[in-house]
């Protein structure tokens, strides 16, 4: 499940799909995770786009991704 135009579609975890290379990669990646957590007040599960393999997952992601931030 996860946030749409402004508002939540359950009460579960937010998913977040992300496109960026950064240093320190392990560090950042945490920090970005906790704090969108502490800011919605919710489980986030972080996940980058590159690594999505199954074409399956891939096609669905693609048809139900929302920009929201770019």
């Amino acid at each position: 499940m996860g946030v749409r135009a402004g508002y939540y579609l359950c009460d579960w975890m937010v998913d977040l799909l992300f496109e960026k290379e950064v240093e320190d990669y392990f560090d950042n990646y945490f920090d970005f995770k906790y704090s969108l957590e502490e800011l919605l007040g919710r489980e986030i599960d972080l996940l980058e786009e590159q690594t999505i393999k199954n074409p399956y997952l891939k096609k669905n992601v693609d048809a139900t991704k929302t920009l929201i931030y770019g």
